[in-house]
């Protein structure tokens, strides 16, 4: 059963994702969406130029259902989609790392001329300004527009294989 979360309770095959179709984005179900906006660390994981996978620890904010990082424009976790879009990203709750989504989809970096983001992202998770920044750091966003999102959580006491985990793919 690749492809698909054990336990999911879809019906039938599995979606196979065609990256190269205009696909569409999913809307992310209000267990994936608590994970985002509470103040958890997400890894983000991209194609690298010799198809290797490459992550990174982020921190992460909500646009409606799209996610939202900040970086700098001379990193890995920048020049990995300006080539391949194709990006993972896992989100656990701290407060309970049994509880977990993992969203795919596609990476289109923006420019962030007034260096908004990090500000934001520094008062979600810290409640304190960031460090200053150098005037010439060129500061991007990193817009993520989900195409599927696989939800899973458990308690470990009473954990029941196959009854813990949801699945959103865009039905």
């Amino acid at each position: 059963m690749r492809g698909r979360a054990q336990g999911c309770e879809c019906n039938g095959p599995s979606p196979q994702l065609d990256w190269s179709a205009n696909i569409s984005a999913v809307v992310l179900d209000d267990g994936v969406r608590g994970l985002l906006d509470g103040k958890n660390f997400a890894t983000v994981a991209t194609v690298g130029p010799a198809g290797a996978p490459q992550t990174s620890v982020m921190w992460v904010m909500r646009d409606g259902d799209a996610l939202l990082m900040s970086t700098t424009a001379r990193r890995r976790k920048v020049r990995n989609p300006e080539r391949d879009a194709r990006v993972s990203v896992s989100v656990h709750d701290r407060a309970n790392p049994y509880r977990s989504a993992e969203i795919r989809g596609t990476a289109e970096p923006l420019p962030d001329d007034d260096k908004r983001l990090p500000r934001e992202l520094s008062r979600k998770h810290t409640g304190q300004e960031p460090p200053s920044q150098k005037d010439e750091e060129v500061r991007l966003i990193v817009r993520v527009t989900p195409q599927k999102a696989i939800r899973f959580s458990a308690s470990p006491p009473g954990f029941r294989p196959g009854r813990n985990r949801g699945c959103c793919t865009g039905r």
